[in-house]
């Protein structure tokens, strides 16, 4: 079984985690979504403000990505070898 993970930028009104068109507020917000499997996961936006619109100031989010990751990685692992 192939698993695929993405992080994206995603455009106006690409749906959540919970099924929500993502609203990029006409430009001036950015976001960056986690995707397993064509399945958001998460997605993070900044603050809005200039200096954000790169995710300059918080990264404490890429932590938990990545292990929320490497945690899916295990389960596919462990059922696959079911």
């Amino acid at each position: 079984m192939n698993k695929r993970y993405e992080v994206r930028s995603p455009e106006a009104g690409t749906l959540d985690e919970d099924g929500e068109p993502i609203d990029l507020d006409d430009g001036c917000r950015s976001a960056l979504q986690i995707v397993r499997n064509g399945k958001a996961l998460k997605t993070h936006y900044d603050g809005r403000e200039p200096e954000d619109c790169f995710f300059y100031r918080d990264f404490s989010w890429i932590f938990e990505a990545l292990e929320q990751a490497y945690q899916f990685g295990l389960e596919d692992g462990r059922k696959e070898k079911e």
